[in-house]
């Protein structure tokens, strides 16, 4: 599984639009629900950085991006202009952004992410427990279907 990581981690990045290779990735890491941000990834020793606010049907609440924005800012000192994504089942659907929030945040749909993801993963780094976990993301973001219930 450690040999998976880092081609994961620059398929991931991959998937939310984000440009790193395997040389920045040394000491990378990605967490889910720090500080209630969904999905934080650091890499390049530290001076890059992705948050990820993932919302499957579920609205973006008032203040919600904000404090992920000062809980990264305070606690990753060395990361600069960390990326901001909600992925969203409809990337078109509003999102109650506040101030110069809507020109830091950007919205993807789960299906756009996945499609970016498969398209940037090698083959040598998947496996059946990889591509079950996929296939459930897929299932639960119904597919490329997404956001026409």
């Amino acid at each position: 599984m450690a040999h998976h990581r880092s081609a994961r981690i620059v398929a991931f990045l991959a998937g939310l639009g984000i440009d790193a290779s395997h040389d920045e990735l040394s000491g990378a890491f990605v967490v889910a629900e720090e500080a209630r941000v969904d999905l934080l990834a650091i890499w390049d020793e530290g001076r890059r950085g992705a948050m990820v606010e993932a919302k499957f049907g579920h609205k973006v609440t008032k203040g919600q991006l904000s404090a992920y924005g000062k809980y990264v800012r305070r606690t990753y000192r060395d990361v600069v202009a960390p990326a901001r994504i909600v992925l969203k089942l409809d990337a078109g659907e509003y999102v109650p952004f506040k101030g110069t929030q809507s020109t830091k945040w950007n919205v993807l749909s789960w299906a756009e992410f996945m499609l970016r993801m498969e398209r940037a993963l090698n083959d040598d780094a998947d496996d059946d427990d990889f591509r079950l976990f996929r296939r459930l993301v897929w299932h639960r973001i119904g597919g490329l279907q997404q956001g026409k219930r």
